[in-house]
């Protein structure tokens, strides 16, 4: 083992290191002589999908749910939503599979929004509204929706162009701030879904565009009114958009492919405490030096779209960054693969030299390597910590949890009241005595010394197996939870606010800054 300083060649940071002699590599890792993080406040907050919310519809959406929701999280003194991702969703409904990782799923529209607008009548919403309140209680039904709300979105979109036209000033800037998507998106769902649409081809293009358009304008709504509420929103972005979606057609080169668009590599992990057989995705990889040559323009652009609509960005599969897993296509598992190296630090580089600073954390769950550590510290990106697999100890050095994010769980794993109820056996597993384990258990994840603590709202609500989000491994069957109503009441908002404020996440009633 040698012992020496150097300096980063962009910023100047000093670092100490030490080369390793490792069997696999002679590289040299850097532990941080100075801090590059952000500052991390002390702070709280829970991780809940809008699909998940309680509405009069058959998913949760972005309108007046959302709202509640947040009056919710102010009332507690949590100051942080996370999202999953809010593209439209891809096989299996995952959100992690999206074609189109631009665009915004237009099933999580209000119509009660557009109903404000004018662009609906209450009259066609009771017609086609849930009567029965015992709907509240199912899990989300992607096909009904699409069914339920498609007929009165596109009913919205012939209003507006009569009261509007397609020449707005509104209209037209949403379309010139994101033509550098948005038509390949178009174009790809004029292709794959008009036998879902049914509408008429001349008028296909402009209802695309008119999703597009009120999805963003109601999540700017939103946003706008979390932040009036003092809440952050943390979302997920995914590694790789999906086969054949509008990303990977509009922009060839920034993928490996073949001179017909077949994939060249496909993407997937190794094995892993995921899943023992590896998950293969089965997406095409980046081409990174085609990205590279290109300034990483791509990423550039969909990191810029992202900071408008986000606080904080979650980088799903962090790891991919630093090595991916390529795999040849055909192949049946993820075992036929290798590793190659991704981009590393000139990616970040090329997107802070655009954009400034990046507010993101980095998914680095599962087998890590050093080198995936000692980019994340050369970075100063913070990292994810996950009680159920890597509990933070008591006597745990602070500078190992000083800059991470602290889960109870994340939307793969059991919820929190599962996982407990396995390591207990017999009467540990009665109701009353099950719902103490998970508050303790939550309480020392709230006293740790994490900067921040996220719980899966299903943790805090002390619900087991059938509430799980995802099952990683299985394609059926996931993502379809819902929060049942009347369940976030105001005794759970000041319990949560009590707990907030004796581990020091929000100031008591009264107490001055």
């Amino acid at each position: 083992l040698s012992v020496g300083r150097t300096t980063d060649e962009q910023s100047g940071t000093a670092f100490e290191y030490s080369e390793a002699l490792q069997p696999l590599s002679g590289r040299i890792f850097y532990s941080l002589k100075q801090n590059p993080y952000p500052t991390m406040e002390r702070t709280c907050g829970i991780l809940l999908h809008p699909t998940s919310l309680p509405s009069p519809w058959k998913i949760g959406d972005i309108g007046e749910p959302a709202e509640r929701f947040i009056d919710f999280l102010a009332a507690a003194g949590h100051r942080l939503w996370q999202l999953l991702p809010l593209n439209p969703t891809g096989g299996g409904y995952s959100p992690y599979d999206s074609g189109a990782v631009f665009a915004g799923n237009w099933l999580l529209i209000s119509l009660e929004k557009l109903q404000e607008q004018g662009l609906l009548g209450m009259e066609e919403l009771e017609a086609v509204r849930e009567k029965d309140q015992r709907f509240l209680q199912n899990q989300t039904d992607y096909p009904g929706a699409e069914r339920q709300k498609m007929p009165l979105l596109y009913k919205a979109f012939r209003r507006f162009k009569e009261q509007h036209g397609e020449e707005g000033d509104a209209y037209r800037a949403f379309l010139a701030e994101h033509a550098y998507w948005l038509e390949d998106h178009v174009r790809h769902q004029m292709t794959s879904e008009r036998e879902l649409w049914h509408d008429e081809p001349r008028e296909g293009p402009g209802f695309r565009r008119f999703l597009q358009f009120i999805f963003f304008s109601q999540w700017a709504a939103l946003k706008a009114y979390a932040h009036h509420r003092g809440i952050q929103i943390i979302v997920d972005m995914p590694f790789y958009p999906a086969a054949g979606g509008a990303d990977i057609i509009g922009h060839p080169r920034c993928f490996k492919l073949d001179a017909e668009g077949r994939p060249l590599a496909v993407s997937g992990v190794p094995a892993d405490s995921f899943s023992l057989e590896g998950q293969l995705w089965g997406t095409p990889v980046y081409h990174w030096r085609n990205l590279k040559k290109a300034g990483f323009s791509w990423w550039i652009q969909r990191m810029r779209h992202m900071q408008t609509l986000y606080d904080v960005i979650r980088m799903d599969h962090f790891r991919g960054f630093e090595a991916f897993w390529e795999v040849v296509p055909g192949a049946e598992t993820a075992a036929e693969g290798r590793w190659l190296k991704g981009p590393g630090q000139q990616l970040f580089r090329a997107m802070k030299q655009a954009l400034g600073t990046l507010p993101l954390i980095a998914e680095d769950l599962g087998h890590i390597t050093p080198e995936v550590h000692n980019l994340r510290n050369i970075l100063g990106i913070p990292g994810m910590r996950v009680h159920q697999t890597s509990p933070i100890r008591v006597d745990e050095p602070a500078e190992n949890i000083e800059h991470c994010v602290y889960y109870s769980g994340t939307h793969d794993h059991e919820t929190l009241q599962e996982w407990v109820s396995k390591s207990r056996e017999g009467d540990g597993n009665d109701p009353e005595t099950l719902h103490s384990a998970v508050w303790e258990v939550l309480h020392e994840i709230y006293e740790s010394k994490a900067p921040w603590v996220i719980f899966p709202l299903q943790d805090i609500l002390g619900l087991g197996a059938e509430a799980r989000m995802n099952r990683p491994g299985l394609a059926e069957g996931n993502w379809i939870w819902r929060l049942s109503p009347h369940t976030l009441t105001g005794t759970l908002a000041e319990q949560l606010r009590g707990m907030a404020e004796a581990s020091g996440r929000i100031r008591k009633e009264g107490e001055v800054e």
